[in-house]
């Protein structure tokens, strides 16, 4: 018995069919690939805002993707502080370090495919 495959893309979606030299048992096979990564910006604190110190801070962000955010991750100064699995994709932290420096905001969007993206702010500290 010959077999033949045949594979074709369409808008992100791959099919696999196969089918016998006799054209019996045909069988189709439909997956996604998601390619897209997911949207993240933070909201809030805007960059440059000044915060006294251990004031609370509350990191804002909105996160989208063509089929579903996973999770969003919150990260001070390289370290993540907090992860979100559902919205709003918000935590809260107290400003920490000298008078006059620098803490650094990242938020990291993710979704299921592994797909992921960044963006970051700063705010000073009094």
């Amino acid at each position: 018995m010959l077999v033949t495959v045949a594979i074709s893309t369409t808008q992100n979606v791959n099919t696999v069919t196969t089918e016998d030299n006799l054209a019996n048992d045909l069988t189709q096979i439909s997956a996604s690939l998601d390619l897209q990564e997911p949207k993240i910006f933070i909201t809030s604190p805007l960059t440059g805002s000044l915060f006294n110190l251990y004031s609370n801070v509350i990191v804002n962000t909105t996160a989208s993707d063509n089929i579903a955010v996973s999770k969003v991750e919150i990260k001070v100064n390289g370290a993540v502080f907090c992860s979100v699995t559902n919205p709003p994709y918000n935590c809260k932290f107290k400003a920490s370090g000298k008078p006059g420096s620098t803490i650094t905001i990242e938020a990291l969007a993710y979704d299921n495919a592994g797909n992921r993206s960044s963006t970051s702010t700063s705010i000073q500290i009094k």
